[in-house]
Formats: C-alpha cells, sequence, structure tokens
C-alpha cells in the first residue's frame, strides 16, 4: 500500500532514528514556541465559528485540525473551505488504514499465496484497493512537499518543519540531503494528529457536558485571571493550574483506537 513511510509501521533501523530525530528537533518545546501566535489564532477562529454555526461544529473542528498542515508544510488551509485537498487526503487515509487495518478484512490475510494472482483473476479486487491507496500514500507524501517547495522559491512561505529542514538540510550545490525522510517525518506529523486532535477536542467538550461543576470551576479560575472579553493565551498558563490540570486529564481519559466505519 506505500505506508512504509509511517514511523508506526517502520522497522528499527538508520532511516526510524532519522526521522524520529527530525521530530524531535521540530517538536522541541523551544522550537514549539514559535508557533504559539499561530495556534491562538486557529483558536480564535475555532471559537468564533463554534458561536456562528453550532450544528457545524464537527466540521470546525476539522478545520482547526488543519493548523498541523501549516505547521508541517507551510499550507495555509483555507478556513471557509471544508473539502480542502488536503483535509481530504488526510481523511481518505485514515480511511484506508482503518479498512486495511482490520485483521482477516482481506481474503488474502487467510491465504498469503493469493497476493501474487493477477490483477484481473476473480477475487483479486484487493490488489485494485491496495493501487488506490498507494497513489492516496503518494499524494499525501508529495503534494504538501512540491507544494511547500514551490512557496520557498516563490518568497511566500512561512516557517515549517519542512521548510526549515529543506533550509538546514540543502547543500551547497542546492541537493536536498535527507529528502525522503524529511518528506516522512513532515507527512507523519499532520495525518497522525488531525484526527487525534479532533478526538481530544470533542472528549474535552463532552466532559464539560457531564460534569458541569467542573466547568462551573474553570469558568472561575477563567474569571480571576483573564480580563472580561479576552481570551487566554499561553502567557496565561502559568496561573491556570485548574485548566491544565483538564487538558491532562483529558489527554490521559481519551483512548485512540480506530473503528471501521459501519
Amino acid at each position: 500500500m506505500g505506508f512504509d513511510w509511517a514511523i508506526s509501521t517502520m522497522p528499527y533501523g538508520p532511516t526510524l532514528q532519522k526521522c524520529r530525530m527530525l521530530l524531535h528537533q521540530f517538536l522541541s518545546r523551544n522550537v514549539m514556541e514559535h508557533h504559539h501566535n499561530n495556534i491562538v489564532l486557529e483558536t480564535h477562529q475555532l471559537v468564533l465559528g463554534l458561536i456562528d454555526s453550532l450544528d457545524n461544529y464537527f466540521n470546525h473542528m476539522r478545520r482547526y485540525s488543519s493548523i498541523h498542515h501549516s505547521q508541517a508544510n507551510s499550507l495555509q488551509i483555507n478556513v471557509n473551505s471544508l473539502g480542502d485537498h488536503y483535509i481530504k487526503l488526510t481523511d481518505d487515509k485514515s480511511k484506508a488504514l482503518t479498512i486495511a487495518g482490520e485483521p482477516g478484512a482481506f481474503f488474502v490475510n487467510f491465504i498469503p499465496s493469493l497476493q501474487y494472482i493477477p490483477e484481473w483473476f476473480p477475487g483479486a479486487g484487493f490488489k485494485h484497493k491496495a493501487r488506490e491507496w498507494c497513489k492516496l500514500c503518494q499524494a499525501m507524501l508529495n503534494d504538501p512537499y512540491k507544494m511547500t517547495k514551490h512557496k520557498i522559491l516563490e518568497g511566500t512561505t512561512h516557517s515549517s518543519m519542512t521548510s526549515d529542514l529543506i533550509e538546514l538540510y540543502t547543500t551547497r550545490d542546492g541537493v536536498i540531503d535527507s529528502k525522503d525522510d524529511i518528506v516522512a517525518s513532515a507527512t507523519i506529523l499532520y495525518a497522525a494528529s488531525s484526527n487525534t486532535s479532533v478526538a481530544t477536542i470533542t472528549s474535552f467538550i463532552l466532559a464539560l457536558v457531564l460534569y458541569p461543576e467542573v466547568q462551573t470551576r474553570r469558568q472561575e479560575e477563567l474569571d480571576c485571571v483573564i480580563r472580561t472579553g479576552w481570551l487566554p493565551t499561553f502567557d496565561d498558563q502559568p496561573n491556570l493550574p485548574y485548566i491544565e490540570c483538564i487538558v491532562k486529564e483529558t489527554l490521559r481519559y481519551v483512548r485512540f483506537q480506530s473503528k471501521r466505519p459501519s
């Protein structure tokens, strides 16, 4: 299927070590501080969207998760477009992995020798699906990377994992060292975090609905620290210990697992 670039399925070796090193470079506390302003801006957009059309809350959260595209590949996702190409790629990837990852989903899982039959042979439908998913995988890897390189040449890019690593690993001859590792690391950054971000936010909102006493105490802490009409920022985090505990409890409580759609 072509998903061997994913760190979660990659065998231990130099490639895995290099990808983990690149991700660690970008996800360190000092580096992430440079993205705080962008995260706050996207959070404001999420709040405004929820106020404007609460019935469409899930799509607003999907839009919010697109911030990972911006961090990984300098892609500015259109907030008003709920069918963005890159968001659709991520959704299609999740569906493909959910179906393909289920044990026994295809007969070839029970009879491995079926992998050698030609595509035209009856019962070889799994090969057609695998080829389609392989094209999807290549699009996930290459489309955002090509767009980021195009923006770099135009001089319109902003700081992101891909743009920063391209600048760091480009030799004097103009050759990009470790290109495949850069592409894989940036892709896994947004591919793995998009669904988990939505799951975390929806679980957080559900918890506030189920436990109104927690919401009341959270609001009291906010009112004591934040001025009326303002929203909290990362600078307020040290003064909001109760809310920080809620966030940590949400991350602990949510179990991320895929379920095949019915």
